[in-house]
């Protein structure tokens, strides 16, 4: 049996980090959480095989982070995924070089689908 896949949600809202941890935790997936938008994984070398991230970082800009992590060696292989409620949130993510986008609000089964897909994998049981 392999073991969980990772996902690290990067979000400045408590509420959004403690339901999305305890939808992807129910599902399966082993669960990081930062709110500091600081990623202080790269410091451990552990990486995530998964990131959810705000656009919104209360002082940081979730898109400027995405394209940092793309364009750096160690990290472009991490896919991302863009989260706002901005209405150009599929042109942030174009311009963010994301692998996936998800629109605020979105449904549970909906999180998990793209996840899925971004993963290419099945939701784990």
């Amino acid at each position: 049996m392999s073991s969980p896949k990772s996902i690290l949600i990067v979000d400045d809202d408590n509420n959004t980090l403690h339901i999305l941890s305890l939808i992807l935790q129910n599902a399966g997936y082993d669960v990081q959480v930062d709110e500091s938008g600081n990623l202080s994984f790269l410091q451990t070398g552990i990486f995530p095989d998964l990131i959810l991230l705000d656009c919104n970082l209360g002082s940081k800009d979730g898109s400027n982070i995405c394209r940092e992590l793309k364009t750096a060696a160690a990290t472009k292989h991490i896919p991302i995924i863009i989260i706002s409620a901005m209405p150009d949130i599929k042109n942030i993510f174009i311009e963010a070089k994301a692998d996936n986008y998800l629109s605020k609000p979105f449904g549970i089964n909906q999180l998990l689908k793209i996840i899925g897909q971004t993963l290419n994998t099945e939701i784990p049981q």
